[in-house]
């Protein structure tokens, strides 16, 4: 299994093999900076439900209304599922529009991986806004591209907990699952210490 939370039955049998990527890919690049009052989040991962788009886009709007000088570029690189789940992508984008979020988020489309180290370290920093107890390969190329991922993702935590990070640093990168408001809080917060940091 990816991480002792994703399998937490203790058995002989377990064995936690972590996840692999190539870090020879998936590392800092140079790219474009941001303007001053620019923050362009990436997201990845298939367009369903279990990915929570619903709770993003809700998220985004209420960062609008309290950052209304923020100009954020929220782009999602993947496929929309086909077949029966496929009212979710069209539902999704109606709810963009109905949040007049339609120049803000662009759904993108499915991206090789070799494309995605570029795409990563474009971004100021990027969303995962389902949640699972697994480790999601995404996390990791974040991670290897020196780039922070706001997660609500169980087996983050079990990462997080054993590195030296104080609390408050390790609150960046969490959200409460299924929690719009505490995801645009924390995006509200990293916004804001990118700006600084510009």
């Amino acid at each position: 299994t990816r991480g002792a939370v994703a399998y937490n039955i203790n058995t002989p049998k377990r064995k936690i093999i972590g996840q692999g990527i190539d870090t020879q890919k998936f590392k800092p690049l140079p790219v474009e900076e941001s303007t001053v009052n620019e923050i362009k989040i990436g997201v990845i991962g298939r367009v369903s439900a279990v990915r929570k788009y619903d709770l993003l886009l809700g998220a985004i709007s209420q960062v609008i209304k309290e950052l209304p000088e923020l100009k954020l570029k929220v782009s999602v690189f993947g496929d929309a599922i086909k077949g029966r789940v496929s009212d979710y992508f069209d539902n999704i984008i109606k709810l963009r529009d109905q949040l007049k979020l339609n120049q803000i988020v662009e759904f993108c489309g499915r991206k090789r991986n070799f494309e995605l180290p570029i795409l990563i370290n474009q971004q100021d920093f990027l969303v995962n806004p389902g949640g699972s107890n697994s480790l999601d390969k995404a996390i990791v190329e974040v991670m290897s591209c020196a780039k922070i991922m706001v997660d609500s993702n169980a087996a983050t935590w079990e990462i997080l907990e054993s590195s030296s990070l104080t609390v408050e640093e390790k609150n960046l990168f969490l959200f409460k699952r299924g929690e719009a408001d505490d995801l645009a809080q924390k995006i509200n917060k990293r916004a804001e210490k990118e700006i600084i940091i510009r």
